[in-house]
């Protein structure tokens, strides 16, 4: 029972980042790319990452992301929703990341992209904007409308 009110709570996180039931709007895939919860972690920050709706946006390289604030920084997290073609065009896509402490107010956030690229497409992604909640508190949109990757060298970048 205490899985279902983590997992109700993570629900109640996503509609409270975006204003409506991120699960049932277009674009938004299905609730299983909320990762499984732990229960050694004291806090989930919910992800909401749009990817552009511009020509060869997507990507199928790896990304990875680190969420920094006030009081530290989560461990580098990838973002990863298994049987799903993450960050495709015009996308939005849910993740947490778990942390064994309260960040405090979000600063900043780093994408690292491993530079794999298919056989039908460059690594590059263009990454619109990132919403990081922690529950009601620590909101923080960051929109970043940049291209990140596509030299097919690992590369990150950070975001204030």
């Amino acid at each position: 029972m205490k899985k279902i009110s983590k997992i109700m709570t993570a629900f109640g996180i996503a509609f409270a980042l975006t204003g409506t039931s991120a699960f049932a709007a277009e674009n938004v895939q299905s609730s299983d790319q909320v990762s499984p919860l732990n229960n050694n972690v004291n806090y989930y920050y919910i992800l909401e990452i749009k990817t552009a709706d511009v020509s060869k946006a997507g990507t199928d390289s790896g990304i990875d992301i680190v969420i920094s604030g006030a009081n530290g920084s989560t461990l580098i997290t990838p973002l990863d929703s298994p049987g799903h073609n993450d960050f495709e065009r015009n996308t939005t896509h849910l993740y947490s990341v778990q942390s064994q402490i309260d960040l405090g107010a979000i600063s900043s956030i780093t994408i690292y992209h491993d530079g794999a690229a298919s056989i039908f497409e460059d690594a590059a992604w263009r990454l619109e904007s990132v919403k990081v909640a922690l529950g009601g508190t620590h909101k923080k949109t960051f929109n970043i409308n940049t291209w990140i990757g596509g030299n097919g060298t690992p590369s990150s970048a950070t975001f204030n």
